[in-house]
């Protein structure tokens, strides 16, 4: 409040209590009472990130496999802000009749990525710290800060608070068939396909 103090004396505007465009009597209050908000305390957060992989691989004379499954979890510094990926990859190999041989490796990952609100992030920054966040019954106040316009930020960790999220899909390798028919001659047919899916909304 010191600084809007020193705005409203360098533009010769009137600092006294009677004026309510200078503070209003609630904020007032909470100035005499230092019960100030600190918004950003409020409604950030520490992130956090999570991971894990498992593997098995095994094989014979005759061929070999290996399997990977892994995950990964992100958490955001502001609710509703987070990123989860699942992944899969296999590799095998086989040998038969002698001189065929077929094979491949897959790759699979899903991924849902919540992006969070911007209204979040903008209010919070813009918000004073004379703004009160709750009424009196301890419901969200909607303008915590007279009627300026910018909404409550803890609006938006309710069910219907903004959400804008990512969405990926996505499957590809490759398929192989060979056969040696003489000894230093290979021939080999492959198929490499790809399947991608995306779907990005707000709402």
């Amino acid at each position: 409040w010191l600084g809007r103090t020193d705005l409203y004396t360098n533009q010769g505007k009137s600092t006294a209590r009677t004026n309510a465009d200078f503070f209003t009597s609630e904020e007032w209050d909470v100035i005499d009472q230092g019960k100030y908000t600190d918004w950003m305390d409020l409604v950030f957060r520490k992130g956090f990130q999570t991971s894990n992989t498992l593997t098995a691989s095994g094989g014979d004379e005759k061929g070999t496999f290996a399997l990977s499954l892994g995950q990964l979890k992100e958490e955001g510094t502001f609710s509703g802000q987070d990123y989860s990926r699942y992944n899969m990859r296999l590799n095998l190999s086989r040998k038969f009749l002698d001189k065929w041989e077929a094979g491949g490796n897959l790759y699979f990952t899903n991924s849902v990525q919540n992006i969070g609100s911007y209204e979040t992030v903008r209010s919070t920054y813009r918000l004073p710290p004379v703004g009160i966040p709750y009424n009196a019954d301890g419901s969200l106040r909607f303008s915590p800060f007279r009627n300026d316009g910018v909404k409550n930020p803890l609006f938006e960790n309710k069910d219907d608070g903004e959400i804008r999220q990512n969405r990926h899909y996505r499957v590809f390798g490759n398929v192989y068939v060979q056969v040696e028919p003489i000894k230093g001659l290979t021939l080999r047919s492959q198929l490499s396909p790809q399947v991608v899916y995306d779907r990005n909304g707000e709402y």
